[in-house]
């Protein structure tokens, strides 16, 4: 016998119980991006330039054998740094904390590893095909939230102190 359990039917206008209401939350979060990537920019450069720096010096003795880590290092600095810094206890990258901005998925958990890594993936690769309208995306919704957001199911919300 197969028991059919009963469907909650949510009036038009309302939300789920699941979802908790982002609105107050929502306030300046688009301005509060782009300061958090201009700063975010910054300190992946740096560690780039370190952890380069360190590739070069090590290839010294290594034959040039850290060298080869060279063509990769973008790409796994932008992936790691981003991958911890939003799984992690604060959920924000160090330009996010500046600017007061957290990550949390939609229902209000806190991000894994790889939803961090999928966004900030998702996110460089639509900065490098979609430069100017990324920000578009963010303009006509309503909970601010970009193309590549919404692929990974997380929301960037105002840090609540």
């Amino acid at each position: 016998m197969r028991v059919i359990e009963p469907v909650e039917i949510i009036p038009p206008g309302a939300r789920p119980r699941w979802q908790p209401d982002w609105r107050p939350r929502l306030s300046g979060v688009l301005v509060s991006r782009i300061v958090a990537f201009l700063v975010d920019f910054m300190a992946i450069g740096f560690l780039v330039w370190f952890y380069g720096f360190l590739a070069a010096f090590f290839g010294l003795f290594t034959l040039g054998l850290t060298w080869l880590i060279f063509p990769i290092l973008l790409p796994l600095v932008a992936l790691l740094y981003n991958g911890f810094t939003l799984s992690g206890p604060r959920a924000a990258t160090w330009g996010m904390r500046i600017a007061g901005v957290e990550v949390r998925n939609i229902d209000g958990t806190r991000v894994t590893f790889l939803t961090a890594a999928g966004h900030a993936v998702l996110f460089y690769l639509s900065c490098y095909f979609l430069t100017p309208m990324i920000l578009l995306i963010g303009l006509f919704r309503s909970d601010r939230r970009m193309a590549h957001d919404l692929l990974t199911g997380v929301i960037l919300v105002r840090r609540m102190v």
